[in-house]
């Protein structure tokens, strides 16, 4: 067996055919991992597709929206939601204010990409586009505020109930408020202030 293998070797190295059946069955291998495995690898990078990407923002938001430890705390059901005093000293003592401010200009344009067509629109696509950033460098100041605060702040309450959902939340309804009044158009005549 051995010397079977040794002269298809010999052949192999020592010939023009061998080099030739060499450069085939390499290009062979390489077309095979460009054609099939490049096109998978390319869907895997873009995953979540366009397609499910809208639906992924829905149900974030709606699983945020469902956070029933702040829905009397921080914010009041006064037709729209308004942030009370203690979702307003969140907003602040987390980062969630600051981060909402600087990088407000990017919120807004990523709001009307979305084209919200009422004010719930827009509450409920804020929660989305906030969600989407917390990866992001520019979420670091909030997601340090939770992992370091303590067990309970001062006009807020017991700091366990607070996640990282709780303070997107609050932070939504503050970039709601600026994106309607960029945008009176969406408010009808009569809730109009």
């Amino acid at each position: 067996m051995d010397t079977v293998l040794s002269h298809i070797l010999d052949f192999l190295g020592n010939t023009a055919a061998g080099l030739l059946i060499v450069g085939f069955v390499v290009w062979q291998i390489a077309a095979f991992y460009f054609t099939r495995f490049k096109k998978t690898e390319k869907k895997v990078e873009s995953l979540p597709c366009d397609k499910h990407r809208e639906h992924l923002r829905e149900v974030s938001a709606w699983i945020v929206k469902k956070d029933k430890s702040m829905a009397n705390t921080l914010m009041a059901k006064l037709s729209p939601y308004q942030l009370t005093d203690a979702g307003k000293k969140l907003l602040e003592i987390s980062g969630g204010k600051l981060c909402v401010d600087q990088n407000l200009d990017m919120f807004m344009s990523e709001l009307g990409k979305q084209n919200p067509l009422t004010p719930y629109d827009v509450e409920e696509k804020s929660v989305s586009i906030i969600l989407e950033t917390k990866q992001q460098p520019i979420f670091n100041q909030i997601k340090n505020f939770l992992y370091y605060m303590p067990k309970t702040i001062e006009g807020v309450g017991d700091a366990a109930d607070i996640s990282i959902f709780t303070v997107v939340n609050v932070m939504s309804l503050y970039l709601r408020d600026f994106y309607l009044e960029a945008h009176p158009e969406l408010i009808p005549e009569m809730t109009a202030k």
